[in-house]
């Protein structure tokens, strides 16, 4: 019923992203991933600027060992949100799992610079330089 509804409101205002956002959650909470990603892809083809959808798109990918297309989601949505600090950070997790750590301790201190509280950032720096050899 829900995604019906969901599908009605989205065609009744094609424009309006919360319906589809919407749609792909369920789908994505039903494990019905490909549905998800179409539906989150709907939505960045006419709200490329949507750092949420980038953010939400970005970490399925990246979970479902698509990295590629991970780090493209991810960076298109940097380029519309340079100060999106959750989208550096991902970013940043991808960088350090293809081992290059300099890149994605960048990403992680752009990421500080833009939400400095944030301990899962200093978290992820810190091992990211623990793993370059910079333990101290």
């Amino acid at each position: 019923l829900a995604n019906g509804l969901c599908v009605r409101a989205h065609e009744l205002d094609p424009t309006n992203p919360l319906p589809l956002v919407l749609l792909a959650s369920n789908f994505q909470i039903a494990g019905e991933d490909d549905r998800a990603i179409e539906a989150y892809q709907t939505v960045l083809s006419n709200h490329p600027e949507n750092a949420e959808v980038s953010y939400r798109l970005g970490k399925m990918l990246a979970a479902l060992g698509r990295e590629q297309e991970a780090m493209e989601t991810l960076l298109a949505g940097l380029e519309h949100n340079p100060d999106e600090p959750r989208l550096m950070n991902v970013v940043g997790i991808l960088k350090d799992q293809e081992g290059d750590h300099s890149t994605a301790q960048f990403y992680y201190r752009e990421s500080l610079d833009a939400d400095p509280g944030n301990v899962s950032v200093k978290n992820n720096l810190g091992l990211s330089l623990a793993l370059s050899g910079q333990a101290e």
